[in-house]
């Protein structure tokens, strides 16, 4: 069980390397700042970590910085997927949705979709109708009740085994008055990644470097960049990490969610006494 979480102010942080800057605003918050005035932060073209800090009494801590990427390294799809504007079926469905009168004039809805079984659904005579009705159905149950972004999977009955009759759906809620509450355009909704083999790569990308690293305590920091739950990403990886040697020599694991200008939210997991502690650091406006 994660405790309360304590509230750090710090100051912004100055390098211009981002992988630097949330690295330089955990030193900042971390044990009242005591490791973050003497700070050796190394060259990266070769397999360093990212930086040893050190105390007035000589200690070292060495920290090693990664991001659990969810999406990968494409950006707005997935490569070889057409665009979004030029996707007949997203312009069909689109279309669809924006012609379902619901009650709502306070909020506008941005409706992403996932085409991993859309286009078969839509394609088949058989299965079209029913898709349309399942549809039409989850939109009038749910999107006038909706105030915050959220996921869902959408089960149409068309005699086709669970995983192929699932239709995930991403909506983005928008507080605008309008008369048409559905916008009469859709994205793709990016598929779910393994977060098991992201994770796995992570640590064995990492752990090495860090445990060779001479230095009286390592940090390795994970910044999740992901849709999943963090306690979904805490589980896989303590799972994962449990498996790998390397994983027991070092200190503490450090999540971390990146907020950029306001701070970020910091949860460390101590190896040696498997305890958790939480911070937010909070970037002061003053030195800015």
């Amino acid at each position: 069980m994660i405790p309360p979480t304590n509230r750090v102010v710090c100051p912004p942080p100055t390098r211009p390397r981002e992988d630097d800057r949330i690295v330089e605003t955990f030193l900042n918050a971390y044990e009242d700042g005591r490791f973050a005035y003497r700070v050796d932060w190394l060259p990266q073209h070769v397999s360093n970590v990212e930086a040893i800090a050190s105390t007035e009494d000589g200690t070292k801590l060495a920290i090693e910085h990664t991001c659990v990427q969810e999406f990968g390294y494409f950006i707005g799809r997935e490569p070889n997927q057409p665009n979004p504007d030029e996707d007949p079926i997203l312009g069909e469905i689109g279309a669809h949705f924006a012609s379902i009168s619901l009650p709502v004039r306070d909020r506008e809805f941005m409706l992403n979709v996932d085409p991993k079984n859309l286009k078969r659904l839509l394609t088949y005579k058989k299965y079209r109708p029913k898709t349309l009705d399942a549809l039409t159905e989850w939109a009038q149950k749910f999107l006038p009740s909706l105030r915050e972004n959220q996921e869902f999977e959408i089960s149409v009955k068309a005699g086709l085994p669970h995983k192929d009759s699932i239709v995930r759906i991403g909506v983005e809620v928008f507080r605008v008055p309008t008369n048409r509450p559905i916008l009469g355009c859709c994205g793709y909704l990016p598929p779910r990644p393994d977060i098991v083999s992201r994770v796995r790569k992570a640590l064995e990308d990492k752990l090495p470097k860090l445990v060779r690293t001479q230095a009286n305590r390592r940090i390795l920091m994970l910044e999740l960049v992901t849709l999943a739950g963090d306690s979904e990403v805490y589980e896989t990886l303590l799972n994962v990490a449990r498996d790998l040697a390397e994983f027991l020599k070092i200190d503490e694991l450090v999540f971390a969610r990146n907020f950029w200008d306001l701070g970020a939210v910091f949860r460390t997991w101590n190896t040696a006494s498997n305890e958790w502690s939480a911070f937010v650091a909070q970037v002061s406006d003053e030195g800015r």
